[in-house]
């Protein structure tokens, strides 16, 4: 239906940012029990051996939870019968897409008695991605619900991605729908990614007198962006 109107396909080699709810590290997780260094150390030990190494858990986290999850979520690109990993080319992207979702899954969709700001911890992670994505940014005036706002125009970009699913594509590089000149890539194949690293955590707080978002990094406490 809509795959006679792609002609592009990109050789993306790049990193993406992955924003995704906060990644802890939990090295210090013994501190509250062990009774001593010697004892910490001994702990620590005997559970390292036994669990995966810190950077299988970060790409875990960022990556590999999407590809190994029981169910599937819809998305813009997928109908939920099969994962897709979502990263932008940049951090700011990565918060209009992930703040419009925590808006409107948690700020509008619940109820709440007072002004108290409401925040959420989350992470971002810088990841490699190697693979031929189709390019879809040069379909937007024949497909304009690539970068349509309204969810409705998912029903569009679901059928869309499922076609280029099934023609066991990698993935899809296109301009962001929440961001004005974002970029995002959706991926289909797990190996098309690699080198995961934890950028920082960052935190979102909606403030209700301003009807605005706070982005902050966690560490530096310095605000990086309002929405």
């Amino acid at each position: 239906m809509y795959f006679n109107k792609i002609n592009s396909i990109y050789n993306f080699n790049d990193n993406a940012i992955r924003n995704t709810p906060i990644f802890t590290d939990n090295n210090n997780e013994l501190l509250d029990i062990a009774d001593d260094q010697f004892d910490l150390d001994v702990a620590r030990k005997i559970i390292n051996k036994h669990r995966k190494s810190h950077f299988d858990t970060i790409a875990y986290h960022a990556v590999d939870y999407v590809f190994n999850q029981q169910g599937c979520f819809q998305s813009r690109f997928s109908d939920g019968s099969y994962p897709v990993w979502y990263g932008s080319l940049d951090q700011e992207t990565t918060f209009y897409e992930t703040i419009f979702h925590w808006h409107r899954t948690i700020i509008e969709a619940m109820h709440y008695d007072d002004d108290t700001p409401i925040v959420t911890n989350r992470s971002l992670f810088s990841v490699g991605c190697n693979a031929m994505l189709i390019d879809l940014r040069k379909s937007i005036d024949e497909i304009p619900e690539l970068t349509d706002k309204n969810l409705k125009s998912y029903k569009t970009t679901q059928t869309l991605g499922k076609e280029i699913y099934k023609q066991n594509q990698s993935g899809i590089y296109t301009y962001s729908a929440r961001k004005n000149k974002g970029e995002n890539i959706a991926i289909f194949n797990r190996k098309a990614l690699s080198n995961v690293e934890h950028l920082k955590n960052i935190e979102y707080k909606y403030d209700f007198k301003k009807s605005k978002v706070f982005v902050v990094d966690k560490s530096s406490k310095k605000l990086i962006l309002e929405i």
